[in-house]
């Protein structure tokens, strides 16, 4: 299973995008409200936590399509990263 996702394929590329974004959303969710437990403030709200996760998302597609020169799995990237993106745009069109 393993060295499927090491593979250069798309569905790769859908998986380690997928999981940045959970994965990362995760960790700063919890990590802000832990910061928020201490400060008594609100210190990110939802739709600038979204837009960081977006952009480590394209940093690490970066690195994937320049430095380890994966360009289907940098393909699956950029499909989540697509996809999130219309999804925060559908979601907060009053912000917009």
């Amino acid at each position: 299973m393993l060295n499927k996702l090491k593979q250069d394929s798309i569905y790769s590329g859908l998986f380690w995008g997928f999981l940045s974004m959970a994965g990362g959303y995760y960790v700063l969710f919890f990590l802000i409200g832990f910061i928020n437990q201490i400060l008594n403030t609100s210190y990110l709200p939802a739709p600038k936590l979204q837009l960081i996760l977006l952009a480590v998302n394209v940093i690490i597609f970066r690195f994937v399509m320049l430095s380890l020169k994966k360009t289907e799995t940098g393909k699956g990237i950029l499909v989540v990263i697509f996809f999130s993106t219309l999804i925060y745009l559908i979601s907060h069109k009053e912000i917009i």
